[in-house]
């Protein structure tokens, strides 16, 4: 007999047909496919002595209960039950997620954004934990049906509960209690199966509708603005509005492009501008001395603690955030401080806000900041300047 050599897995050509056309740059370099294999591991490898971050070793203990909440918790209510009824694809999916925990958490560079590869197999598992409690509830039929008004009930009534004002959120927290008491009334009228089913339903969508909420503030209303621990270091808004202003001076004054640009690279001022004033033809990147002297009717942006090189005679001056942070108060904790905080009222409250509504920018957020020098020679031009003082 003749056997014929399985074809390559599909989920295989998934990944290598990129990989190799990337890393060998379309076969121009084909030591590019072993140098990328390698090259992978040894950049992670480097990086975990450089620490960038510089993050406690509690890190993901911390950002995974704050935006991974819902698959967290059906995680560690299923994970025992599955490990109990372990199958090859069970225990697998329960060490990628505690490998990868304990893996991220000793690396050196912890950053927010490799938290997705935490969030990955928690979903699968808790994906399998749903599923299973669900067969082992015998939920069926018409049973579905009920489950998924619950569901949307459930949902509404958490998002009422929480952005809710005045009858708003009293009528949420009406309907929650409404359905909790069906949840209760199922129990005693259809069974134990049918009861922790509302009560499963109930539970899942008002937490998903919670993390649905979460993912929208932090990606629209929160992107640029780092009162979120997702958001670590951010080019602050003042920026793209400093490049409008420098854009609308450079068009009303007809230099266009050739207005005079001076930025101070002091601690990597460069960037981002170096991106907004891509354009521009005469950008000077210096670090600036107590003897320097500015190009006449340059716009200059300098770093806070070089302003006093700088000669304001002749300016308007405008302070600026370059780049702002999330205000890690999470650093040097001990149990003690975790024990106080749990037996506080307060403490529980100002975290309970904090986990709903995130916190306000301003005062909680630190700062690499600058000042813009806009020539008055330009004056007539600069549209966007804040009006003058009265006189006297």
């Amino acid at each position: 007999s003749v056997h014929c050599a399985p074809a390559v897995p599909p989920s295989a050509a998934f990944f290598f047909v990129p990989f190799v056309l990337l890393f060998t740059t379309f076969f121009t370099n084909l030591n590019g496919f072993w140098s990328g294999i390698w090259g992978s591991l040894d950049y992670w490898l480097g990086q975990h002595d450089v620490k960038r971050g510089n993050q406690p070793l509690y890190y993901y203990a911390l950002m995974t209960p704050l935006y991974e909440f819902l698959p967290l918790l059906l995680a560690l209510g299923g994970g025992a039950w599955l490990l109990l009824r372990a199958t090859s694809f069970r225990l697998w999916l329960l060490f990628w997620c505690a490998g990868i925990f304990v893996g991220l958490s000793i690396a050196g560079e912890k950053m927010p954004w490799l938290e997705v590869h935490i969030a990955l197999p928690l979903a699968l598992i808790a994906a399998v934990a749903l599923a299973a409690a669900f067969d082992a509830l015998k939920v069926e039929g018409r049973r579905w049906q009920t489950l998924a008004v619950v569901g949307a009930g459930s949902a509404i009534a958490t998002l009422l509960l929480v952005d809710g004002d005045g009858a708003l959120s009293i009528l949420g927290a009406l309907l929650a209690v409404g359905l909790i008491g069906y949840g209760a009334f199922a129990f005693t009228r259809e069974g134990r199966n049918a009861g922790a089913g509302v009560l499963l339903s109930f539970a899942v969508c008002a937490l998903l509708a919670l993390t649905v909420r979460a993912g929208i503030v932090v990606s629209f209303e929160n992107d640029d603005t780092p009162v979120e621990m997702m958001v670590y270091t951010q080019t602050s808004p003042d920026i793209p509005r400093l490049r409008d202003r420098i854009d609308t001076i450079a068009k009303e004054s007809g230099l266009g492009y050739n207005l005079p640009i001076v930025v101070d690279t002091t601690d990597g001022y460069a960037w981002p501008w170096a991106w907004y004033l891509r354009d521009y033809h005469d950008v000077a990147y210096v670090v600036p001395t107590s003897d320097y002297n500015p190009p006449p009717g340059a716009v200059l942006l300098i770093e806070r603690s070089n302003i006093g090189n700088v000669s304001s005679a002749g300016y308007t001056q405008t302070p600026y955030k370059l780049r702002w942070w999330f205000n890690e108060t999470y650093r040097d904790l001990t149990l003690s401080k975790v024990a106080s905080t749990l037996t506080s009222w307060d403490d529980l409250k100002s975290l309970g806000n904090f986990f709903l509504h995130r916190r306000p920018a301003e005062g909680n957020t630190g700062s690499a900041d600058g000042v813009a020098f806009f020539p008055d020679s330009l004056a007539a031009f600069d549209v966007s300047r804040e009006p003058p003082a009265p006189p006297p």
